[in-house]
This record gives structure tokens, C-alpha cells and sequence, in this order.
């Protein structure tokens, strides 16, 4: 119901409980009024609005009999009636106008894509961190591979800066994000991004707390022959695989470490 409406009718009969503001309306139809007789029940509803306008918004029929073979035989004229109207050549014109219209409109949108109801294409939000630049080639290769499912995408890059903003604000202006760190080929390097120690601060970006881990990494730090430091090496990764909190992804670029945990 419009907000606007003042007052509600139905077949020129206003409807005393109605309020202006409300939404909805009743109307009950019976037999002992007489509102309701044998065959066919045309209700016009009226709406009059605070300028005092008054239009008739809708006309509902209904057909009422006791008799099934009546009801019957009036549900075929209906249907016939009906029928009669749909395929009439002003009907048929429109219909035909109107499938030229939709094919006129599809046809200017570019194929590759999915569209919503209002033809703007699906499009997805890769923001990555504008440093270290291989994370550039990542989004890339991300934005390649989602073009090629037809899905639009565009790339935002983000500094250290922008992304302390975005969690401090709490709002998430992206689809995907891609933030990585430079490992230089050493574990060790790897190590500070995994330990407790920084969960709090950023580094450890994954906020995964593993006392375990942190042990190793202390082993690996302290180990002064080579034996030793291949030995903890192993424990360290072979702990990784075990826990598959991480994933280890090989790529030609780089050693991509992936948190199992992001969705």
C-alpha cells in the first residue's frame, strides 16, 4: 500500500477500519451480505490519495457456485476468454516488440561475462600488497585465470598502510586479498612470519599460535653444525605437512606458503 493513501474502497464502499499509513487492508465477502453471489464477483479496488485524487488501482474476480459442472464450464470461458485476449495482434505486437527489445539490449553486452538483473557484469575485487612485487604477477595470474571462467575481475593495490586502515575500520573493500612476504631461501626467514611471538603484531599474519613450532625454530637458530640445522630443517617442515595448517605450493617464482585457515 502506497504511504500516501488516505482512504481505501472496494466496489465504491470505503472501508471504515482502514488507517492512512497502514499497509494492508481486509475486506470480507459472505453470502449473508451479499457480497458474494452465485457466478461471477468483480471487487474494483479504489485508492484515493492525500491530494484527494481517486483511481481505481486493480479489479479482482471471483467465481463462486455450489455446482462443479458450472464452475466448470465457466473455468472454459475464462480460459477461452483469456486465450482470446493473449493471442489478439495487440497483444501478439507487444509481446513480439518486447522480445525485440530484450534481444536488442543483450546483444550489446559482451558475451564473455555473467550479468546481473541490471546488466552490470559479475565482477570480483583482487586488492594484493604493492610490495614485494611478485605479489603483483600472483594477483595477475589470479586475474588471468578468472577472466578465463568468464568473471570480471579488477586489481587494487593496497600499502601496509591501507590494510592497518581496513582492519582498524572493519571494512572489507575487496573479494580476495594477497599478502605475502619475502623468504629469501632461508626457513629462518620463513620462521618469523610462523612464530607466536608475533601473532599480536602483524608479521605472523595468520595469527596461528603453535608453541611447538616456536621450539623448532629456537632449535634451528641455536644449531651450529650443519647436520644439526638439516636435522631440525626436516622436523620443521615434516611438522608443517603433519599439522597442514600451511601448505607448501611450488611454483616457478617462488615457494608460496598458503594458510589453510582463509577462505
Amino acid at each position: 500500500m502506497p504511504v500516501t493513501t488516505q482512504k481505501v474502497y472496494i466496489n465504491g464502499y470505503e472501508l471504515k477500519e482502514y488507517r492512512p499509513g497502514n499497509n494492508r487492508f481486509s475486506y470480507r465477502i459472505s453470502l449473508e451480505n451479499k457480497t458474494l453471489i452465485e457466478g461471477k464477483n468483480s471487487f474494483a479496488l479504489e485508492l484515493e490519495e492525500t491530494n484527494g485524487k481517486r483511481d481505481v488501482k486493480d479489479t479482482i474476480t471471483i467465481y463462486y457456485s455450489t455446482n462443479k459442472e458450472l464452475l466448470n464450464t465457466i473455468k472454459e470461458n475464462v480460459d477461452q476468454e483469456y486465450l482470446a485476449v493473449l493471442n489478439s495482434q495487440e497483444k501478439v505486437t507487444l509481446r513480439q516488440e518486447q522480445i525485440n527489445k530484450e534481444k536488442e539490449r543483450v546483444r550489446k553486452l559482451d558475451p564473455h561475462y555473467y550479468y546481473n538483473e541490471k546488466d552490470e557484469p559479475f565482477e570480483v575485487t583482487i586488492a594484493y600488497k604493492d610490495d614485494p612485487e611478485s605479489l603483483l604477477t600472483y594477483a595477475t595470474y589470479m586475474s588471468t585465470a578468472l577472466q578465463d571462467l568468464s568473471i570480471k575481475s579488477k586489481l587494487i593495490p593496497l600499502s601496509t598502510k591501507d590494510i592497518q586502515g581496513m582492519l582498524e575500520s572493519g571494512k572489507k573493500e575487496y573479494d580476495y586479498i594477497i599478502i605475502g612476504f619475502e623468504a629469501n631461501g632461508r626457513l629462518s626467514r620463513v620462521g618469523q612470519v610462523f612464530l607466536s611471538s608475533e601473532a599480536k603484531n602483524g608479521i605472523n599474519f595468520s595469527k596461528i599460535e603453535c608453541k611447538k613450532l616456536d621450539t623448532l625454530f629456537a632449535a634451528m637458530r641455536v644449531a651450529s653444525l650443519k647436520e644439526e640445522t638439516e636435522k631440525v630443517q626436516k622436523e620443521i617442515l615434516e611438522y608443517m605437512q603433519s599439522e597442514a595448517f600451511f601448505l607448501s605450493v611450488s611454483s616457478p617464482l617462488h615457494t608460496l606458503y598458503i594458510d589453510k585457515n582463509l577462505k
